[in-house]
């Protein structure tokens, strides 16, 4: 099983170190590139120094060593390296021959004849770097400037001769990074070892604190292992729950509240079962007793047991009703949908109550138009109207009437069905639709009818997409509105 525990603090660490490695990373870098800059604008400076002492005179180009006091590039076991390039010139004399486009003027002795890598020519006074490896095999930074060669024009002028233009020179210096690179190797180490530690640390605290944010879940945990199976109607409190959990908690005590009516439904349902089956198996035991304590001929006999027929033909009419709604409930009916004429299919099953209503003295009227078509499932259908019209037909006063109508409303096909003579306040419709309910008088005790019906006729209804509507009035009209889809 996955553990949100585990989940944060896993993800909560991995993101930390991924960070960690970010800001190790950027830190390092950072750091070499800032050493690395100021090594170069010092190489640079270094070559400008060295680009100003090498002067064109009318002796030859002349480079002035000792006006520059720098012996790590002079002495022989210096860590500086540089080189002195003359571009396309004489490098001894105006007058003596050119040898080589590019003349060697000055070279340090700790280069022992070898020959600093020269860069691309580039532009003038802009200074290239670049990496390289030094005659120790150290590791070195390297500037290779190109500008021009000093001209004094007094000089020139003490020899009667017109200063030339200034020559183009190369300045190579370089200069071993033995201190960057112990540098960089003291921080490799340091920062690892402070990403660590900081890691530790961040475990830790990250540890604690989803601990305790993880409390509450603890805590609620704990309150619903209170709750007693028995008694379902405690709830869960929301007073210290955190916002993220009110939204569970909610619906947890909504699940909670379902289950407490559910099972206050299979109580109710198991105490009217024993109600609704203790009158007939009254009226069965006395039945058989009477029949047993006197004597009786065929005639009697055959009395006896058309009564217990009739019994047992309710019973198993109640039996089945409630069979068919638990088919419905668990969704084990088959369902057709089908085009429906629900004017002709409510004038078809009338047919079979018109000789009740003639017994009862019912005026009966219709508005049956044509074009009504509904989609719905034919035998749940016919199953909601028999008992529309068998509750209509068994409710209405003696002499009353019965009033059956059919249209369009709010685009779909309605089914209004109504009867006089009602004893059902308004107030108590909505108790009709429950299983066994039987507010009129008139409904209890009889023994015909088991409060079943509308409980059914609502539950077809659900199923084909539907409605049913109850308003009732004591005194007046009792009327069911089916309302199906077209």
């Amino acid at each position: 099983m996955r553990s949100i525990r585990i989940s944060l603090l896993v993800w909560t660490l991995l993101g930390i170190t991924v960070l960690m490695l970010l800001v190790i990373t950027v830190l390092y870098r950072s750091a070499t590139e800032i050493l690395v800059r100021q090594l170069d604008d010092n190489l640079a400076d270094r070559a400008r120094t060295f680009a100003a002492v090498v002067k064109d005179t009318p002796e030859g180009m002349e480079f002035e060593m000792e006006d520059v006091v720098m012996p790590e590039f002079t002495s022989a076991e210096g860590g500086g390296y540089l080189e002195v390039w003359v571009e396309g010139a004489r490098p001894w004399g105006r007058l003596a021959p050119a040898t080589t486009p590019d003349s060697l003027m000055y070279r340090s002795p700790n280069l022992k004849g070898r020959t600093l890598t020269l860069a691309a020519p580039g532009h003038t006074d802009h200074p290239q770097f670049r990496w390289a490896n030094s005659p120790k095999h150290a590791r070195m930074r390297q500037v290779d400037l190109r500008t021009h060669a000093v001209v004094d024009p007094e000089d020139w002028d003490e020899v009667g001769e017109p200063a030339p233009g200034a020559p183009a020179i190369r300045v190579v210096a370089a200069m071993e990074t033995t201190d960057i690179d112990a540098f960089q190797n003291r921080l490799g180490r340091l920062l690892p070892i402070l990403g660590g530690t900081c890691g530790l640390l961040a475990s830790v605290i990250v540890g604690l604190i989803v601990r305790r944010s993880l409390r509450p879940l603890d805590d609620l945990a704990a309150e619903i292992g209170t709750l007693d199976g028995a008694d379902l109607s405690t709830r869960v409190h929301l007073e210290h729950t955190p916002r993220e959990m009110a939204p569970v908690v909610e619906q947890l005590n909504k699940l909670l509240a379902r289950l407490d009516e559910a099972f206050e439904r299979e109580r109710t349902f198991s105490a009217d079962v024993a109600h609704e089956l203790r009158t007939p198996l009254a009226g069965l035991r006395s039945t058989v007793e009477v029949a047993m304590s006197h004597p009786r001929d065929e005639a009697g006999h055959r009395q006896t047991y058309e009564e217990l027929l009739a019994i047992i033909r309710r019973q198993q009419s109640m039996v089945e009703t409630l069979l068919y709604l638990g088919r419905l409930e668990s969704g084990h009916v088959n369902i057709e949908r089908v085009d429906i004429d629900l004017s002709e299919f409510v004038a078809m099953t009338w047919e079979s109550f018109e000789d009740a209503a003639r017994g009862a003295a019912l005026a009966v009227t219709r508005d049956l138009p044509e074009g009504i078509v509904v989609v719905a499932d034919p035998a749940l259908l016919a199953v909601a109207v028999r008992n529309l019209f068998d509750n209509a037909v068994t409710y209405a006063d003696r002499g009353g009437r019965i009033r059956m109508a059919v249209a369009w409303e709010s685009d779909r096909g309605v089914l209004r069905v109504a009867n006089s003579g009602s004893k059902v306040p308004a107030g108590d419709v909505d108790v009709l639709t429950r299983r066994f309910a039987r507010i009129d008088p008139a409904r209890k005790g009889s023994g015909e009818h088991f409060g079943l019906g509308l409980a059914l006729v609502r539950k077809i209804a659900d199923e084909l997409g539907g409605a049913l509507e109850i308003t009732s009035q004591a005194g007046g009209e009792f009327v069911a509105t089916l309302s199906l889809r077209r």
